[in-house]
């Protein structure tokens, strides 16, 4: 019999909090958990998660400023390197920084997309822009997405962060070795 694989599930928002995105991979470490063949870890910062039977959970809320503010990997390498060691495969959800630390340090990585962040600031991409989306068009289209959203000037400033990473991001996805796309 081979030995479990072990899997470290890095999503900064767990379910039951979050929506679709959330609910789908707690779906998916349920089904896993369920085979038998997975010693899984959750890394997030939600405080409750739904506990799946079998499944650790590390809860830090350190996560959720690494998806949004500090897109640095070497501080994830800094602060999260000798738990990413100890793990076969890492599933990244919206935690992009950690594909090029878990890819450094020899791991398999699936990432686990639910929506369209690698490729368009705003996460979603208009109809207007299905056809043939270019950068530019689509860091526009973000702010105006932005200001519907929240018509404020403060979320029109971080977009332009957001807008700065896009690249990152896409280049950090596409150094994974799965991609699942919901």
């Amino acid at each position: 019999m081979s030995p479990m694989r072990k899997i470290l599930v890095v999503i900064p928002t767990y379910w039951p909090e979050g929506s679709g995105g959330t609910l789908a991979t707690h779906l998916i470490v349920r089904l896993l958990s369920q085979t038998g063949k997975f010693d899984i870890t959750v890394l997030t910062r939600t405080r409750n998660p739904e506990v799946v039977p079998g499944v650790r959970y590390i809860v830090d809320p350190f996560t959720k400023l690494i998806e949004k503010r500090l897109s640095i990997p070497r501080i994830v390498e800094l602060r999260y390197g000798k738990l990413i060691e100890k793990y076969d495969v890492v599933y990244v959800v919206y935690a992009y920084p950690f594909i090029p630390v878990a890819k450094k340090l020899g791991k398999r990585v699936i990432v686990h997309l639910h929506d369209y962040r690698p490729v368009s600031p705003s996460s979603v991409i208009l109809a207007n822009q299905a056809e043939n989306p270019t950068l530019l068009k689509l860091a526009l289209d973000s702010f105006k997405v932005k200001w519907f959203e929240r018509k404020d000037s403060k979320s029109l400033f971080l977009n332009i962060g957001e807008v700065l990473r896009t690249p990152l991001i896409a280049k950090w996805v596409n150094e994974a070795d799965t991609i699942i796309a919901i």
